[in-house]
């Protein structure tokens, strides 16, 4: 027990210096030792949500949870699932340019300018090719437009939401904030997966100008931390120095 003990606390000292891969490393050697060591599960999950390795940290929540449904495990496990969720849709923060929670003026600035530089009538005498990834491209800073100055479904994309999907009533309405152990938030991959399917329905207007994109006011995203180390009980806290 001591051994496995020891790797834990080694994992979180290497957690707290970015040297991620060698306290996933630890982790899994302490659970290896003894399959039953939860604190091991625990801090491989906060290390893998770090390297953005979502499904990884949605397995170990979930052994978690069938061995320990503790209030905190479940609240892991559900951060872990909605950052696997976000990680496969399309990131209209990214699509302009933008960091996510940017407020209204930045998103109007990046959309002006992302617009015009990718505008169909820009290209009138490129390739077909050209004109074709000009087309996606600018339909796509469309959409994220639409969608980052409508409050409510910026606020449904900020928390995972496809814009069709009511979501969780805990998780859509303000002021339901899980408690967070410190950490990083959330990055969000610019992934091809789902999330756009709702979108369709709304159109881009025409190319001709931008009158079919009026500028709204928008809404400032609460930012949402995620997972740190949590090392204040551990067995041997002197390993630290």
């Amino acid at each position: 027990a001591t051994a496995t003990v020891i790797l834990s606390n080694r994992a979180a000292a290497l957690m707290k210096l970015e040297r991620l891969d060698e306290a996933v490393a630890d982790c899994t050697a302490a659970i290896a030792m003894r399959p039953a060591f939860e604190k091991a599960y625990e801090r491989r999950a906060r290390i893998y949500m770090k390297q953005e390795k979502f499904q990884e940290a949605v397995n170990d929540c979930t052994h978690l949870c069938k061995n320990n449904r503790s209030k905190e495990h479940l609240e892991e496990l559900k951060e872990a699932k909605l950052a696997l969720k976000k990680s496969k849709q399309k990131d209209y923060y990214k699509i302009l340019g933008l960091q996510r929670g940017a407020d209204d003026a930045a998103i109007r600035k990046a959309f002006k300018k992302m617009a015009l530089q990718c505008h169909p009538d820009r290209m009138s005498s490129a390739s077909d090719e050209v004109k074709a990834d000009a087309e996606k491209k600018f339909k796509l800073v469309n959409e994220a437009h639409e969608v980052l100055t409508d409050p409510i479904r910026k606020r449904k994309h900020d928390l995972g939401h496809d814009d069709d999907d009511d979501g969780d009533d805990d998780d859509f309405f303000p002021g339901q904030n899980f408690r967070r152990r410190g950490g990083h938030p959330f990055s969000q991959g610019f992934g091809g997966g789902g999330g756009g399917g709702g979108f369709h329905r709304h159109g881009f207007g025409g190319h001709g100008g931008f009158g079919g994109n009026p500028f709204g006011g928008g809404y400032r995203s609460h930012s949402r931390q995620s997972y740190g180390d949590d090392s204040d009980d551990d067995e041997f806290p002197w390993f630290h120095g």
